[in-house]
């Protein structure tokens, strides 16, 4: 399966600015950096189903969201 072409823009100009890895960056940072990429991405997509889960993780329970949009699928998966 091949990545959409959106995402792999994304990629390509995350890798462009040669910014240091998330994971290396202090947490609010992170979510300092991404509020502002979201202010620049536009409308968000509609969803029309938020469900709130948990999967067994090798510490316990891992919660994750699932937002399904109003379409019929097959939907792509970000983890």
């Amino acid at each position: 399966m091949s990545l959409d072409p959106q995402m792999q823009a994304y990629l390509d100009q995350a890798a462009a600015l040669n910014l240091p890895p998330t994971d290396a960056l202090p947490p609010e940072m992170v979510r300092q950096n991404t509020l502002m990429e979201l202010a620049n991405v536009g409308e968000a997509e509609p969803v029309a189903h938020v469900e709130n889960q948990s999967i067994a993780g090798p510490r316990g329970e891992i919660p994750i969201r699932i937002y399904t949009p109003a379409e019929d699928g097959p939907f792509p998966l970000l983890v």
